[in-house]
């Protein structure tokens, strides 16, 4: 024995160890490819430039992109539901999940439903759905903007309905219609649901607000808008404009962007979409006096009751719960403007827009 080994050359002996490496290697190479081969490849089209796509774990990708109808470097992130796989003729319904305003992260809003105390990934856990969370700026108001200024372009509903819409049903094995689509916000982003689903109810299936808030026209939630803007060093006036001489609620532009006054997006035009609102009391009452509102939740709670009343003296099916201080309501929300509740209203709502979409 040891003699044959000893007449083997130690050239044929590394030409023998490195072949088997490169077959190793070569498989492990293949496994790899394999392994990724069902994940999405996001392209850039439509308006939208891919810069980065890191899959963060089996279900969330997030995406860096820049968009040619807003400034600057903007986020997307994806919930994939278990199992998805390119390469399958499956196609899901999609869930367009808006953030609020003043948010914690960067790009503004894109992380706030997986990282700044949403709880989305564990909400849509088990749910044949992919789940698409845009950016919309601290202060963007899902609206293209009145007066942008030096921030210019700030076109958010272009961004979110003719850029994105189109880029993600590109992109994914999505159901590209009305029945295939839901959308829902937080705060502004529940503004901003109801915004999207009054002006393009024929993209959208099922439209829920959060929280939101609802009436452009109070003198209060126009402040906050302004201050907002302020703060994010943009032209106070850039949303919906400064208002004319008379007092603002009598201005066209902020008429117009109200959910239930609108000459031409009111109310009405949600007929045909499944609709829920939740709000809460607050943890305190509300000063309409202040400038600012002293309780957001508070002062957002009426604006829900009105878009209730209007909706239920149209005759517009909707399912409406104002949690008070949320007791029962679920774990974690006290009735006040904080992902506790936002979390719960989105579980709770989540088999209610599952009954409607289209499934797989």
């Amino acid at each position: 024995m040891i003699s044959s080994i000893s007449a083997v050359k130690p050239s044929s002996l590394r030409g023998k160890f490195m072949s088997a490496a490169v077959v190793i290697l070569a498989t492990l190479v293949l496994c790899v490819a394999q392994a990724s081969a069902a994940d999405p490849v996001f392209t850039s089209k439509n308006g939208i430039t891919v810069q980065a796509q890191p899959k963060l774990n089996s279900r969330l990708v997030n995406l860096s992109i820049t968009t040619t109808a807003v400034q600057g470097p903007q986020g997307v992130r994806v919930l994939l539901p278990e199992g998805y796989d390119q390469n399958s003729a499956r196609r899901y319904p999609v869930l367009y999940l808006l953030h609020g305003g003043g948010s914690p992260s960067a790009p503004a809003g894109a992380r706030d439903w997986t990282e700044a105390g949403g709880d989305a990934q564990a909400i849509t856990a088990g749910q044949p759905l992919i789940t698409v969370m845009p950016s919309a700026g601290n202060g963007g108001w899902y609206t293209n903007w009145y007066n942008p200024g030096a921030a210019a372009p700030q076109n958010w509903q272009t961004f979110h309905i003719e850029q994105l819409i189109p880029w993600i049903d590109a992109n994914l094995k999505t159901i590209a219609t009305k029945q295939g689509r839901a959308i829902a916000g937080l705060s502004m982003g529940g503004y901003g649901a109801m915004r999207y689903a009054a002006r393009y109810p024929e993209k959208f299936a099922y439209a829920a607000s959060f929280s939101g808030a609802l009436n452009m026209l109070d003198p209060q939630q126009q402040r906050t808008i302004f201050y907002t803007e302020f703060a994010d060093g943009k032209n106070t006036d850039g949303p919906f404009g400064v208002g004319s001489p008379l007092p603002l609620w009598f201005d066209g532009i902020w008429r117009e962007a109200d959910p239930v006054a609108s000459p031409n997006f009111g109310v009405s035009h949600l007929r045909g979409v499944a609709l829920a609102l939740y709000t809460g009391a607050g943890t305190a009452p509300n000063d309409p006096n202040a400038q600012l509102p002293t309780n957001f939740e508070a002062a957002v709670n009426p604006t829900n009751h009105r878009m209730d009343s209007t909706l239920t003296t149209a005759g517009i099916p909707h399912y409406f719960r104002d949690y008070g201080r949320g007791t029962g309501f679920g774990v974690g929300c006290n009735g006040d403007h904080n992902y506790g509740c936002w979390n719960a209203d989105l579980r709770d709502v989540l088999p209610r827009m599952m009954a409607v979409l289209q499934h797989p």
